[in-house]
C-alpha cells in the first residue's frame, strides 16, 4: 500500500511539474557591431498550486545553470536561437525569481546573429535572415504570439530598414519590437554608419607618418648646422650687434630730445 501512495505523489510531482505554463515570454536581443548577440529570454511561469511553486523553487536551486537538467524538466525551456536555428552558445546563465516568478535563460552566440551583407566606404549592411526563426515556425510559417515579444537592439550608429519589416513590428531609435507577427518570412536589415573622423589607430598612425617624415629632415638640418656652425655664428653675432646699435641710437636720440 505504501509503494502505491508514494507512486501517486510522484505521479501528481511530475503532472504538476508539466502543469507549469508560460504565461508571458519575452526576449532581448543585443548585437554589437560585429552582428554578434548577446541574448536573454524572460519565461514568466504560472503555477497551480502554491505547493507545486515551492517544489519548483526547490527544484531551480539545486538545477542552477544546468541547462540538460532544465530541458528535460520543461519542453518549452531552451534557447531559441541557438541549435535550431543552426547556431553554438558561448556560455549560459539560468536564474529564477520567485517573487517575479520568472525564469530567465541568458547566452551567448559565436556565430554572427546578424551576416554581413555587403560592406562600403560609409556603411555596413547586415541582415537577420528568416533561419534565425526557426524556433518560430508553425505549418511553414513564422508565429510569434501575442504573448511573446521579441526586442532587438542593434548599434546605436545603425538605420533600420522598415520596409523590410512586417506591419505589426515597431521601431524605436535602434530598437525593433516583434510581437503578434504571422508571417512566411521575417529578414530585418539595417546599416551600420562609419564615423567619419579617423579613430583613435588611424590617428596614430597618422601621426607616427608625420613623424617618419620629419625625422629625417630634422637629422639632416642638423648636419648642415653643424659644418656652417661658424657661418651661422657669425651672422647670428652681426644680427646682435646691428639691433644693438639701432637701440642704443634710439635711446641717445630719445634723451637728446627730452633736453631740448
Amino acid at each position: 500500500m505504501k509503494k502505491i501512495i508514494i507512486i501517486l505523489v510522484l505521479l501528481i510531482l511530475a503532472s504538476n511539474v508539466n502543469a507549469i505554463k508560460v504565461n508571458n515570454f519575452d526576449v532581448q536581443i543585443q548585437i554589437d557591431s560585429e552582428g554578434k548577440a548577446e541574448i536573454t529570454e524572460y519565461y514568466s511561469l504560472g503555477f497551480s498550486s502554491p505547493f507545486e511553486e515551492r517544489e519548483f523553487t526547490q527544484k531551480a536551486t539545486e538545477y542552477s545553470s544546468n541547462l540538460s537538467v532544465w530541458q528535460a524538466e520543461l519542453e518549452f525551456f531552451f534557447p531559441h536561437f541557438e541549435e535550431i536555428a543552426g547556431n553554438t552558445r558561448t556560455q549560459t546563465a539560468i536564474t529564477f525569481d520567485d517573487v517575479t516568478k520568472i525564469l530567465t535563460l541568458q547566452y551567448g552566440l559565436n556565430e554572427p546573429l546578424a551576416r554581413l551583407i555587403s560592406e562600403e566606404q560609409r556603411t555596413d549592411l547586415f541582415i537577420i535572415d528568416s533561419k534565425q526563426w526557426a524556433a518560430f515556425k508553425e505549418a511553414g510559417a513564422i508565429v510569434i504570439p501575442e504573448n511573446t515579444s521579441i526586442k532587438i537592439t542593434v548599434p546605436i550608429n545603425s538605420e533600420i530598414d522598415a520596409t523590410k519589416l512586417p506591419s505589426q513590428a515597431s521601431i524605436n531609435n535602434n530598437e525593433i519590437y516583434l510581437t503578434g507577427i504571422q508571417s512566411n518570412s521575417i529578414n530585418i536589415e539595417y546599416k551600420v554608419l562609419k564615423p567619419i573622423a579617423p579613430s583613435g589607430g588611424e590617428l596614430f598612425q597618422g601621426l607616427s607618418d608625420i613623424y617618419l617624415i620629419l625625422i629625417p629632415i630634422l637629422v639632416v638640418a642638423l648636419i648642415i648646422g653643424y659644418f656652417k656652425r661658424d657661418e651661422i655664428d657669425s651672422r647670428v653675432e652681426s644680427f646682435v650687434v646691428e639691433n644693438s646699435e639701432i637701440k642704443r641710437r634710439e635711446t641717445e636720440d630719445d634723451f637728446e630730445l627730452k633736453l631740448d
